[in-house]
């Protein structure tokens, strides 16, 4: 089901119970939000698009990551996004993550 809501309020709503299904921990590396890192820097905990289609909302095309996390996996769109526009598109690496 491919969910459209891009600027939607709903979208609020949508995160924090991914969010609170998750416990607010990390998909990735289990941190909590608020939590600190070995780096003394508190977690926030936030919800990636994998497939980084802002507009869908799909259970299965969302994963909680604390802001590094999401950092890392956003990365390698983000770099191909500025090398070759903005267009670009990766498939999502939801085998990785």
């Amino acid at each position: 089901l491919h969910i459209l809501m891009e600027n939607s309020h709903d979208w609020e709503a949508i995160a924090h119970r991914a969010k609170a299904a998750a416990n607010w921990t990390c998909q990735h590396c289990g941190i909590r939000h608020k939590e600190h890192d070995a780096d003394g820097v508190e977690a926030i905990i936030g919800v990636a698009h994998l497939d980084q289609d802002s507009t869908n909302h799909a259970p299965e095309n969302l994963k909680v990551l604390c802001q590094r996390c999401h950092f890392e996996y956003d990365q390698p769109f983000n770099i191909m996004r500025r090398k070759y526009g903005k267009n670009f598109h990766l498939p999502p690496q939801q085998k990785l993550w």
